[in-house]
């Protein structure tokens, strides 16, 4: 099955894997020197890691508290099988034998006591796979690889230094890896390690022309080696980030009377007559009220039911929307006009960036949200060929399956054999859609069997 939902559809009986994927260039302490690239390395190591759910945090939001957040939020969900790949790029360093990654608050005046120190992580159980590129300057003594417990590949051994490329802005180690994850054969840690040996020196003489002899040796224990690091993958269906998956996000609706909002007054206020920004507006002020209750009721219902703490959830809000934002997925809350009756309103919930795929199948998101979703929506930076999906439908030439579209072929709508609702293309996306609120499992389920119809790699856009 295509790996799509923030990387995956899967269902309880199969195995996730999450990735935590940290890049620190700027540190809140100057006395810390930036460690360039960092940012744009892990970035790009986000859009191309085989996992199922990716979670990047670049920078300021690469604090202590928040790291180790994300570490235990996983975990308390972790079913058998699960697999956490820990991915870091920054500062790292060892005192007295003791291995820590750096955080952006991190003190240079007292690193280890405000690092984070891998042991107990390890010990924990709480990461499967490292991979570390950690050294562009010697902040301490150098980081021991030969004592990590797990699967770990780092950028180079201790005592060598992390070398970037400037024209590329990025770190060869970044560079290469990358090479490796966007070829569709199976990769293992083997395969890896052996590219970096071989691209490193040839990288190195290119970028440096003075006589200075530079070296690079990347390092992974025998645990790495003998892992699988990527399965093979059939050509466009590598992976739905690579093809420029933006968004995967959950929809539901609520309408009613725009008269009926406790903001309106019928002495001061006029019923809209058309979808233009002077209605929105309105609707947007005088239905503030019932936004601000949605979402309070949503903060009370999601912090009661995943057990966050103060600090792990918030909730703002402004003039007609509200957001509130989470460890495992955030929620927009917007009121707008009624495109299909200007006398009403919608206040749309839109639930999306979601930590893992296992999220939306938990009991908590059931409690949370029940059978409330009409719409699953995909986004892609991309743009589909609308004209080839039309032809694939219709080339199948089975009478259960229909296909509508407008004469500019701009978008199309699919419907029939198992379908529960309809597919609904345009040049920068698709999304599911039901007539009736459902559970995630259900647009889920459409969704596959849209999969199966048409073959997964026209739910990719084309480059």
């Amino acid at each position: 099955m295509l790996d799509f939902f923030h990387g995956s559809v899967k269902n309880d009986s199969v195995s996730t894997r999450h990735a935590i994927i940290i890049g620190i260039e700027a540190y809140r302490d100057p006395e810390l020197p930036a460690f360039e690239y960092a940012a744009a390395d892990a970035t790009a190591l986000a859009e191309v890691w085989p996992a199922d759910s990716v979670d990047l945090l670049l920078n300021d939001d690469a604090t202590k508290t928040l790291i180790e957040s994300r570490v235990r939020k996983f975990n308390k969900t972790r079913a058998e099988g699960d697999v956490l790949d820990f991915i870091f790029v920054g500062h790292t360093f060892a005192v007295e034998g003791e291995n820590y990654l750096s955080c952006s608050d991190t003190l240079a005046e007292d690193l280890d006591l405000t690092s984070l120190p891998l042991k107990p992580l390890i010990d924990r159980g709480a990461l499967d796979v490292l991979l570390i590129d950690g050294t562009r300057y010697p902040l301490a003594e150098h980081f021991e690889p030969g004592s990590v417990a797990v699967p770990v590949v780092m950028a180079n051994a201790p005592g060598e230094v992390s070398h970037t490329a400037a024209l590329l802005g990025q770190g060869i180690f970044a560079q290469h890896t990358i090479e490796c994850l966007q070829k569709p054969d199976a990769l293992s840690g083997a395969d890896l390690v052996t590219h970096l040996q071989d691209q490193f020196p040839v990288t190195l003489r290119k970028l440096f022309s003075d006589e200075i002899h530079r070296v690079q040796t990347p390092v992974a224990n025998e645990a790495f080696i003998a892992r699988e690091v990527k399965p093979a993958t059939e050509g466009v269906v590598n992976s739905a980030r690579a093809a420029g998956l933006t968004h995967v996000v959950l929809c539901a609706e609520h309408a009613g009377r725009i008269k009926d909002l406790s903001g309106f007054n019928k002495q001061w206020h006029s019923m809209p007559e058309d979808m233009d920004d002077k209605s929105i507006a309105l609707v947007e002020n005088v239905g503030s009220k019932e936004v601000e209750a949605e979402a309070q009721r949503l903060f009370q219902s999601i912090r009661t039911a995943f057990n966050y703490k103060r600090r792990e959830l918030s909730c703002d809000s402004g003039e007609g929307c509200a957001t509130l934002r989470g460890p495992d997925f955030d929620v927009d809350i917007n009121i707008t006009v009624d495109p299909d009756d200007f006398s009403g309103y919608l206040i749309e919930t839109v639930v999306g960036r979601f930590k893992t795929p296992a999220v939306v199948q938990s009991e908590p998101f059931s409690q949370v949200f029940g059978r409330v979703f009409k719409v699953l929506r995909f986004d892609f930076s991309k743009t589909f060929d609308i004209k080839d999906i039309i032809d694939t439908v219709e080339d199948l030439e089975d009478e259960s399956v229909q296909v509508t579209y407008p004469s500019d072929c701009s978008q199309c709508a699919i419907t029939g054999r198992g379908l529960r609702g309809e597919i609904l293309f345009d040049e920068r996306g698709f999304r599911v859609q039901l007539e009736r609120g459902s559970e995630p499992a259900e647009l889920l389920e459409t969704f596959v069997i849209a999969q199966e119809l048409l073959g997964a790699d026209k739910l990719l856009p084309q480059d």
